[in-house]
């Protein structure tokens, strides 16, 4: 799985920290609180989510996180995107 920032000039820094909290939990929750964020540039996991009975074989998952600053963005947002968010 690979999640795709964009943070731009025309997104608010409301929306990148909500996002960002968004995505922490995610990253909890499907790591069963192994992780609660994904680096920039790194990937994560595996991570086995249970699938019965829907799956014989629980899926594994990788996450990735890419972000793409376009424009004069907010100081929030270049800090998000370094991963300088808590």
């Amino acid at each position: 799985m690979l999640v795709h920032e964009f943070i731009t000039p025309k997104t608010s820094d409301v929306r990148h920290a909500a996002n960002a909290r968004d995505l922490e939990r995610f990253v909890s929750r499907l790591s069963r609180g192994a992780d609660d964020s994904i680096p920039v540039g790194q990937l994560q996991g595996p991570y086995v989510v249970p699938g019965m009975p829907l799956f014989e074989n629980p899926p594994l998952y990788l996450l990735a996180r890419y972000s793409a600053t376009c424009g004069k963005a907010s100081v929030l947002a270049r800090e998000i995107n370094v991963g300088r968010f808590g």
